[in-house]
């Protein structure tokens, strides 16, 4: 009996462009048996396996242009080319084979096999894993193209491979022809030899594609049932276009690998009935005909669908420490013994547990317990190592508050702990434990001030540990960097502040605002008498503290306007060169002169000052 599925559902299109995509329904097994190239403990494939007709197998890695080889890891050669990733096949098996090409200069096919007995009017997918085996990132390197043919034409391009440094599934879906039982699937490079075009290639694929087939469970989840449940129908259920036909049978398995064929075909709806605790598997092999069920290249495979029956009795065992208490599903046992409950699970069944506890004299667990607090206030760097454990009965496990710890635990912030030693009979032992949180860690500098340029300003630190550093910003204002007592020259108003560290790195901050005002910085007399009696001889200029850096220019003229005396960077205290009074070796005729001075201050602001100054004898 032929089944027709009506279902209103989509329909699978397909075509020959390079848009192509791969099959979006059920798959069936893969005709290329050897297409995922096996598993080995040796690195590479020992034995040439004859499947790239246009290139040569090399059992000496890396290979050179025009060279393939069958390896499972390419980071286990010893010569790996520096631009190439290592990297395994693309599957779960630390062994698992793939296929690494370094291409020709020229296209060449890597990999060809000739497939018969295949279905008319049916469709396929023609895939393969690739990743682009040069680092991402590396320049100048050419990326691999692959095409795919069919009986020598190209069908599908994967276009540029890039360098991702992952693996990539590539391919398309066709459908044979009313007469195509026999066809020639090839794999061509289509990039350039040169730098780069290197790839590898894993499970190479060519399966019969179908509509998607599910099974109206849920076939993601185990579905549980009692021992004293109900039967349950489990119906197949094929994503096709409607009043298309389908052919199925039935298979079951208790493993979900090894399958059998239960004789039921061309059923939707078969009838889990098996109540006895234990795992079964169900799923079907669908194809559009009678004809088509019997060839396994024709045929597809559903989803699968999981069913667990719980067991209605549990026997257990366990210890109890003499003197220990054990909780038995909410009621504390204190003593061994033979106990029973009954409980439901949380899928509903009755459950009958029995547990049998057998009672352990109780050999104390000692160790030594080494404590660190944290090293800076609110810090969260304590530490608890525990060391020279003995007693008990081995096996150890550790909880600190409850949570399973090891032997070293850190990151502790300060506070109360619970530590418990738990041996694998459940004897224990318990360190309360409390890690003390460090008085915090304060410097002070003074409060905000103001000064006169180039006044200075003593600091004074008041701490609450010793300092072991001292930052001191900003530097240029003072008269040391890790020093305890600098002097400060600010030359402009702003914050001083420090940064200090005390001998557990813990770091603490202080700053104060100095306003800096310029009033007044500079004082020039207006009268001086140089007679060499050796009192104010000289017309010499002076500055607050150290507010001035230097005089860009010192101009003396007369009262017609003439320069009687030029001088340039002058510097503060540097009494020589400053005016003597004297005119080309001659003392000036006493009177009214006028000066126009530069000066330069301490924050490199410069001011041109003028005014007079009288000559008196």
């Amino acid at each position: 009996m032929r089944r027709c599925l009506l279902f209103i559902f989509i329909t699978l299109c397909w075509n020959f462009s390079s848009s192509q995509s791969i099959c979006e329904g059920n798959l069936g097994n893969n005709i290329f048996e050897g297409g995922d190239f096996g598993s080995g403990v040796q690195n590479v494939l020992p034995q040439d396996p004859g499947i790239a007709p246009g290139y040569i197998y090399t059992l000496s890695p890396p290979p050179d242009d025009g060279l393939y080889t069958i390896t499972n890891n390419t980071g286990a050669w010893p010569n790996l080319f520096p631009a190439w990733i290592a990297t395994g096949d693309n599957s779960s098996d630390p062994n698992g084979y793939m296929m690494v090409v370094n291409a020709t200069f020229d296209p060449g096919n890597f990999y060809e096999e000739t497939i018969t007995g295949l279905c008319e009017s049916t469709f396929y997918e023609f895939s393969a894993d690739i990743i682009n085996l040069i680092i991402p990132g590396t320049p100048d390197h050419i990326d691999p193209n692959v095409d795919f043919l069919i009986d020598g034409q190209v069908v599908y391009s994967t276009g540029i491979i890039p360098k991702t440094g992952e693996w990539t599934k590539y391919g398309f879906t066709f459908e044979t022809d009313g007469t195509q039982s026999e066809i020639t699937l090839t794999l061509r490079n289509n990039a350039p030899g040169g730098i780069g075009n290197d790839l590898a290639l894993d499970n190479i694929s060519f399966r019969p594609c179908g509509p998607k087939s599910f099974i109206d469970l849920d076939s993601e989840e185990t579905i549980f049932l009692c021992v004293e449940g109900q039967p349950i129908n489990i119906i197949a259920d094929i994503v096709a276009a409607t009043g298309q036909e389908f052919s199925l049978f039935w298979e079951e398995s208790l493993d979900g690998n090894n399958w059998s064929e239960m004789g039921i075909v061309n059923e939707d709806t078969i009838m889990h009935d098996i109540f006895d605790p234990g795992d079964y598997y169900y799923r079907y092999i669908s194809a559009a005909d009678d004809i088509n069920l019997n060839n396994d290249k024709c045929r597809i495979i559903s989803d699968v669908v999981h069913i667990e029956v719980l067991p209605r009795f549990y026997d257990f065992q366990d210890t109890l420490c003499v003197g220990g208490r054990y909780d038995f599903n909410g009621t504390e046992l204190f003593a061994g013994g033979i106990y029973v409950d009954t409980l439901m699970s949380s899928f509903g069944c009755d459950s009958v547990i029995t547990l049998t506890l057998e009672e352990v004299p109780d050999i104390p667990i000692e160790a030594e317990l080494m404590t660190l607090d944290p090293s800076c206030f609110n810090f969260s760097d304590g530490m608890i190592n525990l060391d020279g454990i003995t007693g008990g009965y081995g096996g150890f496990t550790y909880l600190l508050d409850g949570m399973d710890v090891n032997t070293s635990i850190s990151g502790l912030a300060s506070g109360d702990y619970i530590l418990e030693i738990n041996d694998r009979f459940g004897c224990n032992t318990r360190f309360d434990i409390n890690l003390i949180n460090p008085e915090p860690f304060t410097v002070k500098i003074g409060d905000d001030q103001s000064i006169i340029l180039g006044e200075e300003i003593q600091i004074n630190i008041n701490s609450s540990y010793d300092i072991e550093s001292w930052l001191w910003s900003p530097n240029s204002y003072f008269s040391c960097q890790n020093c305890p007592d600098p002097v400060v020259f600010p030359t402009e108003s702003g914050y001083v502040s420090l940064t200090a560290f005390n001998e557990n790195d813990c770091i603490s901050v202080d700053s104060f605002f100095v306003n800096v005002a310029r009033d007044k910085a500079v004082f020039i007399p207006n009268v001086f008498s140089p007679n060499e009696d050796g009192n104010n001889d000289r017309f010499e200029v002076k500055a607050f503290g150290n507010s001035v850096r230097s005089i860009v220019s010192f101009q003396i003229f007369n009262r017609w306007g003439n320069l009687v005396y030029n001088k340039e960077n002058l510097l503060l205290g540097d009494l020589q060169s400053f005016w003597d009074g004297k005119v080309n070796d001659t003392y000036a005729p006493s009177g009214v002169y006028t000066y126009l001075i530069e000066v330069e201050y301490l924050d490199e602001i410069k001011e041109i000052i003028t005014g007079d100054v009288t000559i008196i004898r």
